[in-house]
């Protein structure tokens, strides 16, 4: 595999780029989408303005690797090479990616878009969310342990909404059973409710919302 590093790359496309290992590298306002990373290597790179929808990434590999002001649209990061793995993402629209049972671990999510995204089973210890729009998002069986969940926008701009509701489900979120397992007080003092019912009345007070179950029914399933 060639080896390439310290190197720009300044609106290149898809017929400009070689498979290689890509060390310290600039991905500067490049069209790559649909294209085919397979068996890419990225360390310590970093891709800015670039459009990378659709893109193909089996057995790619991200090391340190920084994308900001992206469009990321649909790509399943799920194929990626999981060894070393880390990257973040700071003003990027990552709607429709999966990122099914990765090990992502202190991942930075910066003022995404991130709809439609699916974080089933993906281990997302002490990532952060910051100022990210999370709409239909997939939280099944993720561990969200000490994970932030931050935003900039004060929610009282939103409170006095009086337009149609929308109809939404809650999935099974929050405290996973083997978190209960393993501090088995926390099941004991029902901090499960807790976390349900902080969620719940997050949505009622947004007056945008209905439910399509009875809320009981909900509160019972999240814990």
């Amino acid at each position: 595999m060639n080896y390439l590093a310290d190197q720009e790359f300044f609106k290149v496309t898809r017929e400009d780029l070689v498979l290689a290992e890509y060390e310290n590298c600039t991905f500067l306002d490049c069209d790559l989408s649909e294209f085919n990373f397979q068996n890419f290597k990225f360390i310590d790179c970093t891709f800015q303005s670039c459009n990378l929808s659709l893109a193909k990434v089996v057995q790619c590999s991200f090391q340190n690797v920084q994308f900001t002001s992206c469009k990321t649209v649909g790509i399943l990061f799920e194929q990626v090479n999981p060894f070393s793995l880390e990257f973040s993402f700071q003003s990027c629209n990552l709607s429709q990616c999966s990122f099914y049972s990765l090990p992502m671990k202190n991942t930075n999510f910066q003022d995404c878009i991130l709809h439609e995204v699916d974080f089933s089973e993906t281990q997302l210890v002490k990532s952060v969310f910051n100022n990210c729009d999370l709409m239909n998002a997939i939280f099944e069986s993720t561990n969200l342990e000490e994970a932030s969940f931050e935003t900039a926008i004060d929610i009282s701009q939103f409170l006095d909404y009086d337009g149609p509701q929308i109809p939404i489900q809650i999935l099974k979120c929050g405290i996973s059973d083997e978190m209960y397992e393993m501090y088995p007080e926390l099941k004991e003092k029902r901090v499960g409710l807790g976390v349900a019912n902080i969620s719940m009345e997050y949505l009622e007070n947004l007056n945008r919302f209905k439910f399509t179950e009875d809320k009981t029914e909900i509160k019972n399933r999240m814990v």
